[in-house]
């Protein structure tokens, strides 16, 4: 199953994304470049994508598969890579939560939010 998902993200990337497994069941792909609309979109495609993936196991079709994404776009969630990751994370358990195949943006921070001319004055 997993090596069918891994083809399918590696079929949805450009030369200059990255995408890797994450971890146990979870992948990450990093897409430089591009705002959070064009990977909402993007991310919903790949949903669409695994949903189709057919599995057979010692002769029998496994169950549908399914995914669920956290999108996470700098600035607006995170100032660096760590930051991006977490809230991407984050992002990705709350699918998880709210019923999963699904994909969730992750919330704005202030802390990834530039600070204002306002702020700094005060600072």
């Amino acid at each position: 199953m997993l090596k069918k998902v891994s083809l399918v993200l590696q079929g949805a990337t450009r030369v200059s994304d990255i995408a890797c497994r994450h971890g146990g069941e979870e992948f990450a792909i990093l897409v430089p470049g591009v705002g959070l609309e064009a990977i909402q979109v993007r991310a919903e495609q790949l949903r669409a994508e695994v949903i189709d993936i057919h599995v057979r196991h010692k002769g029998e079709t496994l169950g549908c598969v399914t995914i669920s994404c956290g999108v996470a776009v700098f600035p607006d969630h995170g100032a660096d890579l760590v930051e991006l990751m977490l809230a991407a994370d984050l992002a990705l358990y709350r699918a998880k939560g709210e019923g999963r195949n699904r994909v969730v943006v992750a919330e704005v921070t202030t802390a990834s939010q530039p600070e204002t001319a306002a702020q700094k004055a005060v600072s």
